[in-house]
């Protein structure tokens, strides 16, 4: 017997938002998306876009540091 799964469905990135040195970001927050079990949701942050370092969040809100 095979048993095939649900698609994985990716959550949605709710708070898009430009943020200037010095400003206070607000949280961002993924919602959405698939809900299984073992489905893990990891925030990565980079300053240049190329070099990417994971901040060892894995809820669905991250409050991002003042740059």
């Amino acid at each position: 017997m095979v048993a095939v799964a649900a698609e994985i469905l990716p959550g949605v990135l709710a708070n898009n938002q430009t943020i200037c040195d010095g400003d206070t970001p607000a949280a961002l927050t993924v919602t959405g998306g698939s809900t299984y079990g073992d489905q893990l949701i990891t925030w990565f942050s980079s300053t240049d876009g190329e070099i990417w370092t994971n901040t060892g969040v894995t809820t669905a809100s991250y409050a991002p540091p003042i740059p």
